[in-house]
């Protein structure tokens, strides 16, 4: 407890070195679209449904191509409680219980410039799966033991990787494609026996980042210096 303190304090002195590097530079507005996979039992579920999100992100940018992105997103489905576990299901099937799910996530990434006002990189990260079990409309759904399949053996832990194009609009304005895989490594330990497809998650993200007035290095790339000329001989 004593040494959170301690960093704490050096953390709001703002230590020469420690916090000077990181810079509030973007917030990202984003929508996508999530596919979530699903192995539901024979008579069980339906197919894995895409769905649509939003979102919004921060950037931090520290040294160099180096930066931390905090996000928040949401998105809804239908799931459907089999007896043993929740699986996504369709509307349409009548026994399914509306669920909002919400991916609270940490990554840290890199980004290159490939060309004037473009940029190329990638980010690792974690995800949390917040899902609550809500019902609206079909007040005949089951919602058996829901809640807690979701939560236990770590089902709301996903690790993610993350692959982005920014294309630099106009002063102020960033156009963001991200392409994202969520992994369910919990299939390693919580004796279901599914296939490694169950519950992974992908998405498609389109977003605009809005600068905040944090210094971003610019979208250029590397030029070659000039070729060295030869000294005219002396007469």
């Amino acid at each position: 407890m004593r040494a959170r303190v301690i960093l704490f304090v050096l953390l709001a002195a703002g230590v020469p070195g420690l916090t000077s590097a990181l810079t509030l530079s973007e917030l990202d507005v984003n929508v996508g679209l999530l596919f979530i996979g699903s192995a539901p039992p024979p008579t069980y579920g339906g197919p894995s449904p895409i769905t649509q999100s939003f979102g919004v992100s921060f950037v931090v940018q520290a040294a160099g191509p180096l930066f931390f992105e905090p996000s928040i997103e949401f998105f809804g489905t239908y799931y459907e409680w089999t007896g043993a576990r929740a699986v996504p299901t369709g509307y349409e099937s009548g026994t399914g219980f509306f669920t909002v799910g919400s991916l609270i996530g940490l990554h840290a990434g890199m980004m290159y410039p490939v060309a004037t006002g473009l940029e190329m990189g990638g980010a690792l990260g974690v995800d949390f799966l917040i899902r609550f079990p809500l019902e609206f409309q079909n007040t005949a759904a089951d919602t058996g033991d829901g809640l807690n399949y979701f939560y236990s053996q770590g089902r709301f832990i996903f690790p993610e990787t993350r692959f982005i194009t920014r294309w630099h609009v106009t002063d102020g304005v960033t156009l963001v494609f991200t392409l994202r895989g969520m992994y369910p490594l919990f299939h390693l330990w919580d004796g279901e026996s599914l296939p490694f497809y169950d519950q992974l998650m992908a998405a498609f993200d389109l977003g605009f980042a809005i600068s905040l007035g944090g210094k971003r290095p610019p979208a250029t790339p590397a030029q070659s210096p000039p070729p060295q000329t030869a000294p005219a001989p002396a007469k």
